[in-house]
């Protein structure tokens, strides 16, 4: 039980630190011109970009109808208050998929209840019997 549950969180807390960067880029996003560097695969680029004479570099999701090759330039949003957090997709809050969330952080409760206490009655329940063990 304890590998589906780190895997899991971590997936939670993946899900948690994308909204904490939508959030940051909806209080006060700026805008500028970044120039892509790489192209990743599933429409990741990565791109340098430069807010008050500071560079930064960042990777993100390409947006819909943003098509830029690598070395060319492309609007991206910045955080006024954290300008190293970027992104070339249009801020929103809560990011989509929010109340889907619910879902897995349930299953992770269980999963975390199961692995404190096997047999409390918040647990998933296994079919073993009290000696019997996975092998």
């Amino acid at each position: 039980m304890l590998i589906p549950t780190v895997m899991l969180g971590r997936f939670i807390i993946s899900f948690f630190h994308t909204c904490w960067v939508a959030f940051c880029l909806t209080q006060g996003a700026g805008q500028t011109t970044a120039i892509i560097t790489n192209e990743r695969s599933h429409g990741v680029v990565d791109y340098t970009y430069t807010v008050e004479s500071s560079q930064y570099v960042g990777h993100s999701q390409r947006g819909r109808d943003q098509g830029a090759a690598v070395g060319g330039q492309t609007l991206i949003y910045f955080s006024s208050a954290r300008p190293w957090l970027s992104s070339l997709q249009t801020p929103s809050f809560p990011p989509s998929g929010a109340l889907f969330m619910l879902i897995p952080l349930s299953i992770e409760f269980l999963l975390v209840m199961t692995v404190i206490n096997p047999k409390g009655k918040w647990a998933f329940q296994t079919g073993l019997k009290n000696n019997e063990s996975v092998v």
